[in-house]
């Protein structure tokens, strides 16, 4: 066996503690969200149990819900929430007076409990009162409050039980609101439900029962949906909008409202896209934040309660990579891994241990589960070259038996099976950045941080 040189002075050791963990996050007036590690974390408005910890009080800071750790899709709804583990299994809790949960009764659960037998639920979105999920066969499933028909299955009654909509098997990506948003593998993007204000884009203001196409494009991407208003993203990263309008959420510079989707601007480099109430987010490819919409609680993030009518960009770097709505609140991700959260606070929204709003975005900090223990750098243990370009080679003087990459999103990129002493890890696929490396033997983890150029 080859001899490993160490090629630098010091390898910092590190806790997981100050970087992001969360795979997955949904935000209303409260937040849920996934750990790397699979766990469930929740934080935030706790009047009807939509937290999970069995009880009906607020939570300031996030808290773990159980023990599991196969979590894999999660949707805040209206004081409910709704989630999918990675074996397909479906779990609610949260209010019920409308069948939101899906469980058959319209009785609130504060814990999370499952919903039917089935195993093959893939995607879930929570609305106003509602649920929408997609199964792993392509086809949408519709449960809770149908007052303007956005359950899609052409009534307008409440249902407590999961119902298909229609028979396509080719949906792709939900959003639920008070109308409900979808798109098919095809690229098509569907609307149905609350159209008031013309968010559905046919260009009228008439409710639909079931889902009607918005528009002949077939390069849709993303779709999000506010409390009156639509949002979408092209696949030529041109940005387009629709519906409520008083409060400058298309961003189009009026405030006059809009029955058919109109484009937002003319910039082509929109990344991803959120909205929620009467606030609208974005980022574009450079990574920098923009926000648009109603701000009187601080939710556009730009130090200011002042609405803006346009896309604003806010100034905290251009090192975001996902951004979410909540009611009067947001979140974002940056591509470090740090969350932030800004906007109103008085049930916690925020999680920062406050109830006090932030108008600008606030760093939370809570993740630990990929460094059990603080390890030191020492001789039996040694990792080169950091910074590293192509291969990074590993030695330890025990047998390690597995290696695993990790984004500064908490996913894991790379694993590999050892059973050596040594080994060498291609990263010349990898894009530039920090990764966190987790070494297991039989007798310990440890976790290292790596610069890749």
């Amino acid at each position: 066996m080859k001899k490993t040189i160490l090629l630098f002075g010091l390898l910092i050791s590190v806790i997981f503690a100050n970087a992001q963990c969360w795979s997955k996050l949904s935000v209303n007036t409260h937040s849920v969200a996934i750990k790397s590690d699979g766990t469930l974390w929740t934080w935030g408005h706790n009047s009807q149990g939509q937290i999970g910890d069995g009880t009906t009080l607020n939570k300031l800071t996030p808290i773990q819900i159980g023990t599991s750790t196969n979590w894999a899709q999660v949707a805040a709804g209206d004081e409910f929430t709704m989630a999918i583990k990675t074996d397909g299994t479906l779990w609610g809790w949260g209010l019920n007076i409308n069948g939101a949960l899906g469980d058959g009764t319209n009785i609130n659960k504060t814990v999370p409990t499952q919903i039917g037998t089935a195993n093959n639920w893939a995607k879930v979105s929570g609305g106003a009162w509602y649920t929408i999920a997609i199964k792993t066969d392509g086809t949408l499933w519709s449960w809770g409050y149908n007052f303007h028909g956005q359950l899609g299955n052409g009534t307008t009654i409440d249902s407590n039980v999961p119902g298909q909509v229609g028979t396509a098997n080719n949906w792709s990506q939900i959003a639920a609101r008070e109308h409900a948003l979808a798109i098919k593998t095809d690229g098509t993007l569907w609307g149905w439900g609350n159209n008031l204000y013309g968010q559905l884009g046919d260009g009228t203001t008439v409710d639909k029962f079931v889902p009607i196409q918005m528009g002949s494009d077939s390069n849709w991407v993303e779709v999000a949906g506010g409390n009156g208003h639509t949002i979408g993203l092209k696949s030529n990263g041109t940005l387009w909008a629709c519906g409520f309008n008083t409060w400058g959420e298309l961003g189009d510079g009026t405030t006059i409202n809009s029955s058919t989707l109109q484009q937002v601007g003319t910039a082509e480099d929109w990344l991803h896209i959120a909205a929620r109430a009467q606030h609208s987010l974005g980022i574009k490819t450079d990574g920098s934040l923009w926000a648009w919409g109603y701000n009187v609680f601080g939710q556009l993030g730009d130090g200011s309660t002042v609405d803006r009518l346009i896309p604003t960009q806010i100034s905290v770097g251009n090192t975001f990579s996902r951004v979410l709505a909540g009611i009067f609140n947001s979140s974002a991700i940056k591509t470090d891994g740090t969350l932030m959260n800004w906007g109103w606070n008085i049930h916690g929204e925020l999680g920062d241990g406050t109830t006090v709003d932030k108008v600008v975005p606030t760093a939370i900090t809570t993740c630990t589960e990929l460094a059990t223990t603080q390890y030191q750098t020492s001789d039996n243990f040694k990792i080169y070259p950091n910074p590293v370009t192509n291969f990074l080679n590993i030695s330890f003087t025990e047998v390690i038996s597995k290696i695993e990459v990790y984004n500064m999103l908490g996913q894991m990129v790379q694993a590999q099976n050892v059973n050596a002493n040594e080994s060498s890890i291609d990263m010349s696929s990898l894009i530039s950045g920090t990764y966190m490396f987790k070494v297991t033997n039989d007798s310990a983890q440890k976790t290292f941080k790596v610069i890749k150029e």
